[in-house]
């Protein structure tokens, strides 16, 4: 535990503490990382050509760049020998009195990133009165889907547990809030709209989608673009392809050469969830923060699943922003106040002022 002068944090806090859940880590079959590393060898391929073609028009595209760095990290994972190690479940919890809980799941595509990405952000929302619960879970490809999900329906259950309430002095009237950006937005919200007999929906008070992609299948689909397309563009298109397509090769099960199959991939869909659910199905209100300049997860995700909500009688806030897949949110100057950019930052305290308030 460590004490700041404002707030307290609590680090590698175990959620699987009332459980018994076995993380040995799993023997790689030989052809299934020989697979990785051959898909590793086309991205960066395809990612040299995007970077020569990005060099020859002398263009400094703040979405391709973005892309090329997620492609880097990938890459870098596949290469790295802990890419085959297995998270712990644990939690780095941020609090500095009684309040409200929030649930963060960091973002990595499900084959990487850790709960160390959030850490300014939940020391901000400690200091307006929230405990806040950064979440680990468990990553491909040591673990397959729905490994993730699991790890995010446990974490909720812990901080529920009378226990745990009691312990950080929680206020639960409202349920937990919960939150995440790029895939663990696409985690916050598969909670929030699955039927799950682990899960309840009033357990939740409301949920934040960061960049989120909410239909698994459709995000498959290349961008489309009006009028004549460059080089330079289909470059990006083909990087961005095959990209998803290793995230999908990584995370299914590795006796599938194909990936997951189109069922799986509606599963991992709130948008799916929310079609196939009966009218009158209760859903906690929820925050679709999108970027309209966002070449990895369109604009068209968060539209979509906002409309769907919408159809059915649920709250639901659609913010389009004039952002990338970043959403200017971490691009933070690493001395002061500049955590987030001001103007989604804000969109996003209102939210949980209006629906898990605190007492500040």
């Amino acid at each position: 535990m460590s004490q700041t002068s404002n707030y307290t944090i609590e680090r590698n806090v175990r959620y699987d503490e009332f459980v018994e859940i076995d993380l040995s880590e799993t023997v790689q079959d030989t052809l299934y990382n020989k697979g990785l590393q051959q898909l590793a060898d086309q991205l960066e391929v395809e990612a040299k050509l995007l970077k020569e073609e990005l060099k020859q028009e002398e263009s400094t595209d703040e979405v391709i760049t973005w892309i090329l760095n997620i492609t880097d990290e990938v890459v870098s994972s596949i290469r790295d020998s802990d890419f085959f190690s297995s998270k712990e479940l644990v939690a780095d919890v941020y609090y500095t009195r009684p309040g409200p809980p929030i649930i963060l799941i960091h973002g990595g595509a499900l084959i990487g990133g850790d709960k160390s990405s959030f850490e300014p952000d939940a020391r901000d929302l400690a200091e307006k009165g929230y405990v806040v619960f950064v979440i680990n879970y468990r990553l491909a490809p040591v673990d397959s889907w729905p490994a993730m999900i699991e790890d995010c329906r446990l974490a909720l259950s812990w901080v529920l547990n009378p226990a745990v309430v009691e312990r950080y002095d929680l206020q639960i009237e409202n349920g937990v809030a919960i939150g995440g950006h790029s895939a663990g937005g696409h985690l916050a919200g598969l909670l929030s709209t699955e039927v799950n007999e682990e899960v309840s929906r009033d357990q939740i008070a409301c949920a934040v989608l960061l960049a989120a992609p909410t239909d698994m299948v459709s995000i498959l689909n290349s961008p489309d673009q009006a009028g004549e397309t460059t080089v330079l563009f289909e470059r990006l298109v083909s990087l961005r392809s095959l990209l998803l397509q290793v995230m999908m090769a990584v995370i299914s099960s590795q006796d599938s050469s194909l990936g997951l199959s189109l069922e799986e991939l509606r599963l991992m869909s709130p948008l799916y969830h929310v079609m196939i659910n009966q009218a009158g199905t209760e859903y906690p209100p929820i925050l679709i923060l999108q970027g309209e300049l966002d070449q990895l997860v369109p604009p068209e995700q968060g539209n979509a699943l906002d409309l769907a909500l919408r159809e059915v009688g649920a709250f639901s806030q659609l913010e389009t922003v004039d952002s990338g897949h970043g959403l200017d949110l971490f691009f933070r100057q690493s001395s002061n106040q500049e955590l987030w950019s001001a103007e989604n930052w804000q969109i996003i305290v209102d939210f949980l002022d209006q629906f898990s308030p605190t007492d500040l």
